[in-house]
């Protein structure tokens, strides 16, 4: 190299006490020249530690000696080689103490040239290097020697981080100069991974020793590698479960072992494969893939990681499929796997598999029953109901079900034996069935059981049979194994009712009308209405004649159901008095809730309405004797509809004023109890004759009050379901309010002493009165203007 010519390395300057030559000098005869100190080179920032590193503690028991002559911990393998540029790659001894890995460094060509040293780091199975985030190390290289003649010798240290053959990051290099003889040289280096896909021989950290010089031996006996740091990504997926059923979802079979039976038959089965994960959100825009490995069948599905997030942490994926061609008996393994070769570098793959064996049985043995015939005990038939259903007496001893059970796959030499079981109500009987009786009488059998219900069963009863219960003798098909048939169980008496010689039909019930009963117009007190007949019998279910011995009660009130009547009453009992189901509170001619006997021609009651309108709502249920112990189906609802039939509403006008209901609460606050308060008779609509006549007269519009609620009845101002207002309970009567609104300036009627505001007219009573005779009202004695049609009050 001429003299004062630097390479990019160091700095070799020729005397004459130190010439350069052709040949060159050892480098220890000459005085070395001061080397100007590099530049150091800028110390990566560090990288914030995730929450979850793995710190590979190399001083600790973890680590064994491994059959590949490597070491091995709980996460992974790790193995030491070496090369050179000349010599081939060699194993070389990976070498523990403290908290570090060391290898020996391969030995350079005598001409020159540079070596490798390497430490690789393996996954273990289950855990996946791809989820680093991060590597951070120290490396160190104790007592560099540089060996041999020359006058330019510079060393170096690079280091790599390599997955598989794939260079992951820049490399990171020190270069040494000559002097002195022996160096130490330390490199910390930080790599960022950013969880790039692990391959299949994992990831490797290559540590690689250059020389760079023509002619010189360099040394590095030892390089170490301490505080191996690796950092995982947050990402984690598993399969949480793994179930096998039918396409329908309903289960399989199941063997004596607890494994799923398929058959080969069956064209397909379903596999739901519920995947779990955490560590991403719903914005996720990555997609995961699910397999199922049935035998030698690969079947795939995607599955985005935004469902997973979206549906709680956890989401479902179905394959339908079917047994491989030519399995047809034995155990077969199923494995369900999210997301496989760990593309998105999960700190835990191990969770990311789920299996289960499955029992292939044969398709050629199968049993199957059909659904119990139920008769007599002698074999004779029950009745049917209009439904269907057989017909059993409660008190009947016993009855018999007969089961027939069909089998193939079989001969008369099986000595095995089916369990055949009735469930009837909480009751379990159990018969044995050798299956070589099936095969002698052509393939099926029938077992008979002598049952009886349990006590106090009434109405529709399940009776279920079932031959090889939990399918312990591995059938084909196990679906058919089950069968059942309802009856109907009788009760020994049937409760009828009638409403005034009007019998109440089974299931829809009946809707009776009924007129409130009157309210004195003058004066406390009622005057009682038509008191209807309500008759309650007793019939002998086998006989159908009349009986006694069973025992009934009543229960009354209000029909909430859609379209039934509250008769204008927005209020009810409890809060304002009480509720309007009877006559009135001392009336004991109708009992409710009550328990009462039925003589042997039935209880007759009489049942008086209540002054107040709207549906009330009569329910009977009974029992078949005094201990109340066998209940009796229930009557059919009776709907009482209580109301005054053929009442109109008043129609708005400009003649007159609609008044006595106010928007505004605060004015009238029971207004908003009766809202609708205008109804009236076709008698009763004669006031629009008077008011259009008041109007034409006196140029004012009246104010008409109060007549009738839609259905009349009370209309019990003081929310009471009581009197006063006893006139306004027909649509008869209407109030009229005492000033008139003037329609015109200056009306002549109008005073300034007649007490109304300005602008409106005192109605003069006597006009109003005389109007209200000529149209055939009557004149009610009451401080308000009040005209009642039809009927005289002096006569109520």
């Amino acid at each position: 190299m001429p003299a004062g010519v630097s390479n990019a390395y160091a700095q070799v300057i020729c005397t004459p006490e130190c010439p350069c030559t052709a040949t060159g000098v050892p480098i220890s005869a000459c005085a070395p020249v001061p080397t100007p100190t590099p530049t150091p080179t800028p110390t990566p920032t560090p990288t914030p530690t995730p929450s979850n590193p793995l710190q590979i503690n190399v001083n600790t028991a973890d680590f064994t000696l491994n059959a590949s002559g490597g070491y091995t911990s709980s996460y992974m393998s790790i193995t030491c080689a070496g090369d050179s540029d000349t010599l081939p790659f060699q194993s070389l001894p990976c070498i523990f103490g403290g908290n570090s890995i060391s290898v020996a460094s391969p030995q350079p060509t005598p001409t020159g040239g540079f070596g490798h040293a390497f430490i690789y780091l393996y996954p273990d199975q289950g855990i996946g290097l791809g989820s680093l985030n991060t590597i951070s190390f120290d490396l160190n290289a104790q007592a560099l020697s540089l060996v041999g003649t020359g006058t330019n010798v510079t060393a170096g240290v690079e280091v790599q981080l390599i997955s598989g053959s794939t260079l992951v990051g820049l490399p990171q290099t020190v270069f040494l100069n000559s002097s002195p003889e022996h160096m130490i040289f330390d490199v910390t280096g930080i790599f960022e991974v950013n969880g790039i896909n692990a391959s299949a021989s994992g990831y490797g950290l290559s540590f690689k020793i250059l020389q760079l010089v023509e002619g010189m031996d360099v040394t590095i006996p030892e390089l170490t590698v301490s505080n191996i740091v690796l950092t995982y990504s947050g990402i984690d997926l598993s399969v949480a479960k793994l179930t096998l059923t039918k396409p329908d979802g309903s289960p399989l079979g199941v063997s004596p072992t607890g494994l799923t039976l398929i058959s080969p038959d069956s064209p397909f089965f379903l596999a739901a494969v519920k995947v779990s994960g955490t560590g991403f959100d719903a914005s996720d825009t990555r997609i995961a893939t699910v397999t199922l490995q049935v035998g030698q069948q690969l079947l795939t599905s995607s599955l985005p990681l935004a469902w997973i997030a979206g549906g709680g942490g956890s989401s479902m994926v179905y394959f339908e499929t079917q047994l491989p061609a030519g399995v047809t008996s034995g155990l077969l393994p199923i494995v369900a796997t999210v997301s496989p070769g760990n593309p998105f570098g999960e700190a835990n793959f191990s969770n990311n598999t789920a299996s289960t064996e499955v029992q292939v049985v044969g398709s050629s043995f199968d049993l199957a029953i059909s659904p119990p015939v139920i008769t007599k005990p002698d074999g004779s038939p029950l009745g049917v109901s209009p439904t269907g259903q057989t017909l059993i007496p409660p008190d009947a001893p016993f009855f018999l079900a007969a089961v027939k059970v069909n089998g193939t796959g079989f001969d008369t030499n099986d000595t095995r034996i089916a369990t055949v079981t009735l469930q009837v109500g909480q009751q379990l009987l159990t018969s044995s069935l050798p299956l070589a009786w099936i095969a002698g009488s052509g393939g099926n059998s029938t077992v008979y059981f002598e049952a009886h219900l349990s006590p106090g069963a009434i109405g529709i009863q399940t009776i279920t049979a079932i031959v090889d219960p939990g399918n312990v003798l591995q059938e084909a098909d196990s679906s058919n194994n089950t069968a059942s048939t309802q009856v109907q169980v009788v009760a020994p008496y049937k409760l009828v009712a009638s409403v005034n010689g009007v019998q109440v039909p089974d299931g829809s019930g009946l809707k009776y009308p009924l007129a409130p009963s009157n309210i004195r117009a003058f004066g406390d007190g009622v005057v009682p209405g038509l008191s209807t007949p309500v008759v309650v019998s007793c019939i002998d279910t086998t006989t159908g004649n009349a009986a006694t011995g069973c025992y009934f009660q009543l229960h009354m009130d209000r029909d909430t159901s859609a379209g039934a009547s509250d008769g204008g009453h927005k209020h009810r009992g409890g809060t304002f008095g009480r509720q309007p189901f009877e006559f009135n509170e001392t009336d004991q001619t109708f009992p409710l809730d009550t328990p009462m006997s039925v003589d042997q021609d039935g209880k007759a009651l009489f049942y008086t309405p209540p002054e107040a309108a709207g549906d009330l709502v009569l329910t009977i249920k009974g029992w078949s004797d005094s201990s109340r112990s066998t209940s009796l189906d229930p009557v059919a609802p009776i709907t009482f509809q209580i109301g005054v039939n053929g009442l109109t509403a008043l129609p708005a006008s400009n003649v007159y004023r609609l008044t006595g209901v106010y928007p505004n609460t605060s004015i009238n606050p029971n207004s908003q109890y009766h809202p609708g308060n205008h109804y009236l008779s076709a008698d009763g609509l004669k006031i629009l004759d008077l008011v259009a006549s008041m109007f034409t007269t006196f140029q004012a519009t009246l104010g008409v009050n109060d007549a009738s609620l839609e259905k009349g009845g009370v209309f019990d101002l003081g929310l009471n379901w009581q009197s006063p207002h006893g006139l306004h309970r027909l649509g008869n009567g209407v109030d009229v309010d005492l000033c008139a609104e003037s329609t015109i300036d200056n009306n002549p009627f109008e005073t300034a002493t007649d007490g109304c505001p300005n602008a409106w007219i005192r109605v003069p009573q006597d006009r109003f009165l005389k109007l209200c005779k000529e149209l055939g009202g009557f004149k009610v004695p009451e401080p308000q203007l009040h005209c009642e049609f039809s009927v005289n009050p002096e006569d109520l």
